[in-house]
């Protein structure tokens, strides 16, 4: 560290970011865990050093474990990002609407020896993602490499890239930054296949920024240094073909903030809410109130805008292109290597800037790591004179589109009750309230594919779609399109009020998806899959009856959500009947397998609950399989009502199966980061997170049409959790009633928080 704050460029270079191995002991959930790490220097200014107390901000990068699902972090020291202020902003940020990455304050041990606190920072990565309920996607960034490159001379006198009359670099240093810097995928794992070249080429065109005014008016007031072109990230969603502005890195001020209590007063007591949110989440990130400024700033940015609700138009969004003759790294005639992708042959190349600077000349054809490598920012330079000259990544090459699938939306109406989608199609199809019977037809069982979208689908609604199956997918290149649709028929954000599903057919990797839905479907039936029948993710779903015959892989596949079957049949699943992973939870009532590898699966910090279960162990190779298979999670957990008898199982040292289990849960629900297990006898609460003082609980439940309030019972039960991260109390009632509403109260404004369970439609009451 000492060499490096030594060095007379005022950045650190990248010579003093080598990496070392390191062992990383963390306290979590009650036990100390240990992991393998890598860790190296962290920030691109010398504040970032603190010679005096021997630290520095650090990158960590956890090889065998995770904390909080999280495996790659920074450990940022406090004075370069003001304190708390950034840990503010970030929650302020994330209750407007926008991902933004984790931070909290912790205290940091090094060797045992050097006791300081940081700032933890998650790493944009797959798991951050996720969190945000979108599947693994681009983050585009500002590739960085010339801009720094060229400031690590500013102060040499030899080679710094701007001198005055007298042949001297400027006292105040030469900030010559380059003229027209490319963008890059900052998470390289994204890209995987040639699919996943295209989607990352057209992350690198922003054109629609979801969100950009209200994120840009925040920040532009109280945290601008993000807005700098090389501080501002963006989450790309190939299916709606925009960006989601990420926060990062705003050298916050609020002590600028005035307070305006007429603004305030007037502001709707939906929106007030927040402001108590982001005090509770500053606590528990913090361990510290918020400031006076920092109150004023949380009110005056609720008063004045309004938080992101997600719902927007899809559009359908290409491949840019930029003029390659833009690019000046240097002061001189030097031109950077350019890549892209050619029209012509849907092919990435490598190219040279003509002589004229008008055509591009020697290209040549890319094999798929250096395309990898190019798009995430890691190609290669080369050298002039003593100065690095980075690859630019352009976009089309040429003038011309890509080769694409036809993307048709259709806002359709009630009288509309027949679709045909032709080959290498998408048809992206809005429908209209009290919508109720639709038959689709997919002409090829791979391009043709439609989309359900932002829909309402009332308990009348009938979809059916048929197509043929002509082969099983074979390679990654076809798992997901260009838009990153893995389905023949796609539900995305969608809520039902019972309602029924058919799908027939299908070559796609899943024959039908639903993303992000919510509520109440009454049964949903596929036959003749050539790879998984159905496949949920980020979804809460009740379901009364899923029937599956005859699936390539999975017959029922569930992700990072809650879901409660109250009966499935799973038949002639070639891999698991049922699958449940990357924190989902499931409860099933009653369940019937057959003809399946495996019966059921849990992995990756999943729980499932099985009640009622019928297993036919002469057609099933394996009936239970409890394992972890990403870094990123615990195990899996399979709790069993009753032992089904079958010794063909499968359990990892991260994971466990229960049998004969009390704590097995009828319906599973979450609010708030509270999560609910509804049994017979009543309801367990649990949570991960401190509540704030003077917070209230509240339970009412309906029977009979009676309404019956527990809020003192939930009260009392709760009391022993005061002051406790993580606590699981239990209410119990006499009858399992029809539904309920529960939730929680830290505000004069209204309620927090809740959520209705509804037991009845499912067939679960008494």
């Amino acid at each position: 560290m000492k060499v490096a704050e030594m060095d007379s460029a005022p950045n650190i270079h990248s010579k003093f970011r080598k990496k070392f191995d390191a062992t990383v002991a963390f306290y979590e959930g009650g036990t100390t865990t240990f992991s393998n790490a890598k860790i190296r220097i962290a920030g691109d200014w010398k504040d970032h050093i603190d010679t005096k107390r021997n630290i520095s901000s650090l990158l960590v990068k956890l090889k065998t474990s995770s904390i909080g699902s999280i495996v790659k972090f920074r450990l940022l020291l406090p004075r370069t990002k003001k304190g708390t202020n950034e840990i503010f902003m970030s929650i302020l940020m994330e209750e407007l609407g926008f991902p933004v990455p984790y931070r909290k304050m912790v205290d940091v041990s090094l060797n045992d020896v050097i006791h300081y606190e940081a700032i933890f920072e998650e790493s944009p990565e797959k798991e951050f993602i996720e969190r945000f309920g979108f599947r693994e996607s681009p983050i585009v960034e500002l590739d960085e490499r010339q801009l720094w490159s060229n400031r690590y001379w500013m102060f040499d006198e030899t080679y710094c890239l701007l001198k005055d009359a007298d042949n001297q670099c400027p006292r105040d240093g030469d900030l010559r930054d380059p003229a027209g810097l490319t963008h890059k995928i900052d998470n390289a794992s994204f890209i995987k296949n040639h699919n996943s070249i295209i989607i990352g080429l057209k992350a690198l065109n922003i054109s629609n920024v979801y969100g950009g005014k209200t994120f840009d008016e925040v920040a532009a007031k109280y945290a601008a240094h993000t807005l700098l072109d090389h501080n501002r990230k963006f989450l790309y969603d190939p299916i709606y073909g925009d960006h989601w502005p990420i926060y990062f890195d705003g050298e916050v001020n609020v002590e600028i903030c005035i307070v305006d209590d007429d603004a305030w007063e007037q502001t709707p007591d939906s929106v007030k809410l927040l402001y108590d949110r982001v005090a509770w989440k500053f606590h528990n990130r913090t361990g510290l109130n918020l400031t006076g400024k920092q109150e004023c700033a949380a009110k005056d940015t609720l008063a004045s805008v309004k938080p992101v609700s997600g719902r927007r138009d899809v559009k359908f969004h290409q491949v840019g292109k930029r003029d390659f003759d833009e690019f000046a790294p240097l002061l001189n005639d030097v031109t950077p290597d350019i890549v892209g992708i050619d029209p012509e042959d849907n092919r990435i190349k490598r190219c040279r800037v003509g002589a004229d600077r008008k055509i591009l000349v020697d290209c040549e054809v890319l094999l798929f790591e250096d395309q990898k490598d190019y798009i995430a920012g890691n190609g290669t330079p080369f050298v002039h004179d003593v100065y690095e000259v980075f690859p630019a990544v352009i976009g089309r090459l040429k003038d011309a589109n890509i080769k694409s699938n036809y993307k048709k939306h259709i806002d359709l109406k009630q009288s509309v009750k027949f679709l045909k989608i032709p080959p290498g199609t998408i048809y992206f199809v809005k429908l209209s309230d009290g919508h109720e019977d639709l038959s689709i037809v997919l002409d090829d069982p791979i391009s043709s594919r439609v989309v359900v979208y932002q829909s309402n689908l009332s308990a009348n609604f009938n979809l059916q779609i048929h197509s043929d199956v002509f082969s099983a997918v074979g390679n990654d290149a076809h798992r997901y399109n260009d838009i990153l649709l893995t389905a023949c028929v796609t539900i995305l954000d969608s809520t039902f009020d019972g309602g029924e599903i058919s799908v027939s057919g299908g070559s796609c990797e899943d024959s039908l998806n639903f993303i992000r839905a919510s509520g109440f479907i009454r049964k949903i039936s596929v036959q003749s899959s050539a790879n998984d029948a159905i496949d949920a993710d980020f979804s809460r779903l009740d379901v009364k009856e899923i029937i599956v015959e005859s699936a390539g892989n999975d017959c029922l596949d569930l992700s990072a959500g809650y879901y409660n079957l109250a009966e499935i049949k799973l038949s002639g699943c070639k891999d698991k009947a049922l699958s449940a992973g990357e924190r989902s939870r499931v409860a099933v009532h009653a369940a019937q397998i057959s003809g399946s590898h495996i019966g059921f699966a849990t992995k990756d910090s999943s729980l499932l609950y099985l009640n009622e279960v019928q297993i036919d162990r002469s057609s099933v190779v394996i009936c239970l399989d409890a394992h972890r298979k990403k870094q990123e999670y615990r195990g899996g957990v399979i709790v069993l009502k009753k032992d089904i008898g079958c010794t063909k199982n499968r359990v990892d040292a991260h994971s466990k199966i229960e049998r004969n289990s009390h704590s097995t849960c009828l319906h599973v629900a979450e609010f708030n980061g509270v999560e609910l297990c509804t049994q017979k006898d009543g309801i367990t609460y649990y949570y991960e997170l401190e509540r704030p003082s003077g917070y209230n609980w509240y339970l009412q439940y309906y029977k009979n049409k009676a309404i019956k309030k527990m809020d003192a019972e939930v009260e009392s039960s709760a009391r022993r959790c005061i002051g406790n991260d993580t606590c699981s109390f239990k209410v119990k009632w006499n009858v399992l009633p029809a539904g309920y509403w529960t939730g929680e109260v830290h505000s004069q404004y209204g309620k927090m928080a809740e959520t209705y369970v509804d037991l009845d439609r499912l067939g679960y009451a008494e």
